[in-house]
């Protein structure tokens, strides 16, 4: 396989993962379960190289994959809080939800060498 296969594959999980998740979860969340859930979003990994790259972010304990060059994760409807890619480099991710921007990293010990 192909690393395009690999993530193509990884996409379509984590799509029907966070679904059935979603649909598990839908409502059982109180205001300040929902709140903490929101504050946790973390980078989980970076695919690709170049201009070609792929991010998979964990938001609200779902894994969700972004693309370069497409602002809404891969299977995402039209949500006001869903976060927007605004950019990737090889170490970091930046997204932004309603004027809020957030930048995640890569733990530096887990960074290949430069």
């Amino acid at each position: 396989m192909t690393v395009h296969e690999l993530m193509r594959l990884e996409s379509a999980q984590a799509l029907r993962a966070a679904r059935a998740s979603a649909t598990e979860s839908a409502g059982s969340l109180s205001l300040p379960d929902a709140m903490q859930a929101e504050a946790d979003t973390r980078l989980l990994a970076i695919y690709g190289s170049g201009r070609r790259l792929a991010a998979q972010v964990l938001v609200q304990g779902k894994p969700v994959l972004y693309m370069q060059g497409l602002p809404r994760p891969v299977g995402a409807e039209n949500d006001e809080h869903t976060f927007l890619l605004r950019g990737i480099t090889n170490t970091c991710v930046r997204l932004e939800r309603a004027g809020e921007f957030r930048t995640l990293c890569i733990h530096p010990e887990l960074r290949g060498v430069q």
